[in-house]
């Protein structure tokens, strides 16, 4: 995911400008573009071919975890692909990956004795931002939990069919659409670029790509006119209402011929995540070498998608019942 921000960010190479210039011999000066889409290439194909051949290698010991896109398929088949069935499959599931995880790792779990790097689903920065406003305001996550007990009563884990009776749980996702956009909305720019003493001004303008807030007639997310005191986390800004809520996700995502099509996928990934998370789990701010907790610092990334920088944050289990309720689905998805 990195590589594509890089990559989309436009004029930041010049042969997307003039494709000939692909064909320069590797050893040119300036033609160090070549050596990087190589490498983009090779993280692309290991990236996509990889997820594939583990599913593969894993369907008989049961490691493989069902219903998945390539374990379903592979089921059903018995593992006997036509070789342009399976070209499908793999480069359909990258696509389907590469829309909701960023390949980014990041050190987010922590217990008492061990560290690990976890890569999670995405929208990957908006759900590092959940985390992150979560250590910052654990009143919010109270509240947040709080509805979801009232509501499942400990008897089992959230399902997408829950939303509809979490209005605050709702109200939390899209605050963190609206806090940290993951996919910075945008403004025109130009960028100057000199071949053979030649000055060429090329003048550009995506959609939702910025590197500083702007407003645009009065409607972004950080407009203190709309939203007052922006820069706050604050769920209960949308007094609830729905309508409120659609504001901000139809300028994260988009809307009308411009929506983004993978806009339920990812708000299904991104509910899932964030209501078993607080249905299970307490995220609580990391430990410092004297065993206080602290708030840890972190950056934002420019480009395409903005992504925070590493942060540490413990994750501990609520009660030894939602610890039940997370194996019992573990151990139906290896029956």
């Amino acid at each position: 995911m990195v590589d594509f921000s890089t990559a989309a960010v436009p004029g930041n190479f010049l042969a997307n400008f003039f494709p000939a210039l692909k064909y320069l011999p590797r050893w040119m000066p300036g033609a160090g573009f070549l050596k990087k889409a190589e490498e983009w290439g090779k993280n692309q194909y290991d990236a996509t071919w990889i997820p594939y051949k583990w599913t593969e290698e894993h369907m008989a010991t049961g490691e493989t975890y069902l219903p998945s896109l390539v374990g379903s398929v592979l089921h059903e088949t018995g593992g006997n692909l036509p070789p342009g069935e399976k070209h499908s499959l793999v480069w359909s599931t990258g696509a389907v990956l590469g829309g909701g995880l960023d390949t980014v790792r990041y050190k987010l779990f922590e217990n008492i004795s061990t560290r690990a790097n976890y890569c999670l689903p995405q929208n990957m920065a908006t759900i590092l931002n959940f985390f992150y406003a979560m250590i910052l305001h654990p009143d919010i996550q109270r509240k947040a939990q709080a509805e979801i007990d009232a509501l499942l009563r400990n008897q089992r884990l959230p399902t997408l069919t829950d939303r509809s009776s979490l209005p605050y749980i709702r109200a939390l996702v899209t605050e963190v659409y609206r806090w940290r956009t993951a996919g910075p909305l945008g403004r025109a720019y130009h960028r100057p670029i000199f071949l053979d003493s030649i000055l060429i001004v090329i003048y550009l303008g995506v959609p939702h790509s910025l590197n500083k807030d702007d407003v645009y007639n009065g409607h972004m997310l950080h407009d203190p006119n709309i939203y007052p005191d922006p820069m706050t986390f604050n769920p209960e800004r949308y007094k609830g209402l729905d309508t409120e809520m659609k504001k901000v996700t139809d300028l994260a995502f988009g809307f009308g011929r411009r929506a983004c099509p993978g806009y339920h996928f990812a708000q299904g990934t991104i509910y899932s995540i964030v209501m078993t998370t607080l249905a299970t789990c307490d995220i609580l701010p990391p430990l410092a070498a004297d065993g206080k907790e602290y708030i840890p610092e972190t950056e934002y990334s420019s480009g395409t998608i903005s992504l925070p920088s590493r942060f540490d944050v413990r994750i501990k289990s609520r009660s030894l019942r939602a610890q039940e309720l997370l194996n019992d689905v573990l151990s139906k998805e290896r029956m």
